[in-house]
């Protein structure tokens, strides 16, 4: 009898842990009907910088897909998810802040520096609210963002879904360009 009392307690534990855990983690985005609302920059900004790239379009013979310096945040509560767990859980959102880019020579050197315009991408991980696919991709342009939309739907998986079902390292995420995103791998995959 006491055995039976203490699981249906550590049961219950468990279920209200994992209801609050879930609960804390859908905090990080919002849906309006079938669309997100784009996170808000001063808020993911605080999040876990999980790795910074720079896709020069002229080194990618101008075909580059997002071509410009791209900053890369995880809602602190899924990353620390990631690092303790291995696995990112539902409520997930990486956001990827693209900041378009020219080469110039400035004071420092040669380079690639912002020429102003930016895009952000936004990952959501979360079968509860996608049923037909675990994660979702959403795409607020420059244009879009400076016309004030700041709700989109959903991109079409053959848009974004397809290459990182294909090509993602882990779990839809392109891991071996951000490190800090998989912990115990450190090295980025060599341009070929």
């Amino acid at each position: 009898m006491k055995k039976t009392i203490y699981l249906c307690v550590l049961t219950l534990l468990t279920a209200v842990s994992a209801w609050s855990f879930q609960s804390e983690i859908t905090a990080f985005f919002q849906l309006e009907g079938d669309k997100l609302i784009m996170p808000d920059p001063d808020e993911y900004r605080r999040w876990e910088l999980a790795g910074v790239g720079v896709v020069p379009n002229d080194l990618n013979r101008h075909r580059a897909i997002f071509p410009g310096v791209h900053l890369v945040y995880v809602d602190p509560v899924a990353y620390k998810h990631r690092r303790d767990r291995g696995f990112y859980p539902d409520g997930t959102v990486i956001v990827m802040e693209n900041f378009h880019q020219k080469s110039q020579e400035g004071v420092s050197g040669k380079g690639y520096f912002e020429s102003g315009p930016r895009d952000v991408l936004v990952s959501v991980k979360d079968r509860r609210k996608f049923t037909s696919k675990v994660w979702s991709y959403y795409l607020f342009t420059d244009k879009d963002i400076k016309k004030g939309i700041n709700k989109k739907a959903a991109m079409p998986k053959s848009d974004c879904q397809a290459c990182h079902i294909s090509a993602a390292d882990d779990d839809e995420v392109f891991t071996s360009c951000y490190p800090r995103l998989s912990p115990g791998k450190t090295k980025a995959k060599p341009i070929k």
